[in-house]
């Protein structure tokens, strides 16, 4: 069950459960989301590599950032452009206000794009490179750090599903799970490759400093913009 609520909520696979997930169910999803990780890296590059002998590369990566975004409904892309608003809130309080708005400001709208145009550009070089094998690692990396996030973050509100996932997980398991999946992922993107690790180590840090500056702790959209950030971060520095 919890890995079935896992992928439900990441991806949008058509995914059913017998009965409707609980709190625990909800805690127990976050030891799987490596895993997500890894089944949406392996989908990527697969069409990657389908892709690549029938389009240029920039078409191609064109047509991957896409399929990357649709896999997980936009749910990420939408937490950072909620993160990016907040962060111009003029206090703690207004900023969660401003997350909890379905509309989106002109630099949140300015920022997804910028983002994108990264990722685009990343994934461009990896299709020149013909090197999608190490495109599978990017996600696995991106969710192990919202992984971290929650398991060394406050939760910024009383409630929603980030919070009752913060009380109720259980922090060993989600760390031998963390450090299981990340261990595959370093294996796949190489040892001589560590600085991708160090320099997103030093991202994470830095977002996790300003979450607790800005909001003293994180929230559900902090933790997506998180995952979409290490995601553009991981593929520059490997393509």
């Amino acid at each position: 069950m919890p890995f079935l609520v896992a992928l439900q909520f990441l991806t949008i696979f058509p995914v059913h459960t017998a009965v409707m997930p609980d709190d625990q169910d909800q805690a127990s999803s976050l030891e799987w989301y490596g895993v997500i990780g890894l089944l949406i890296g392996v989908v990527v590059a697969i069409a990657g590599s389908v892709l690549d002998g029938i389009f240029s590369p920039s078409v191609c990566a064109a047509l991957v950032l896409t399929l990357w975004v649709l896999i997980t409904g936009a749910l990420h892309i939408d937490g950072l452009g909620d993160s990016i608003d907040a962060m111009f809130g003029s206090s703690r309080e207004r900023s969660l206000q401003i997350m909890k708005d379905p509309r989106c400001g002109p630099m949140a709208a300015t920022g997804i794009a910028l983002i994108l145009l990264l990722m685009h550009a990343g994934i461009t070089q990896i299709a020149i490179t013909g090197n999608w094998f190490v495109i599978i690692a990017i996600p696995i990396f991106a969710r192990i750090s919202a992984q971290c996030l929650l398991l060394s973050t406050p939760y910024a509100r009383v409630d929603g599903i980030g919070s009752s996932m913060v009380v109720g997980m259980d922090r060993e398991r989600v760390i031998i799970a963390a450090t299981v999946v990340g261990l595959v992922a370093f294996i796949i993107i190489g040892f001589s490759n560590w600085y991708v690790i160090a320099a997103l180590a030093i991202l994470f840090i830095g977002l996790r400093s300003l979450m607790i500056r800005k909001l003293l702790g994180c929230t559900g959209d902090t933790a997506g913009a998180l995952i979409v950030l290490t995601e553009v971060f991981g593929i520059i520095f490997v393509s």
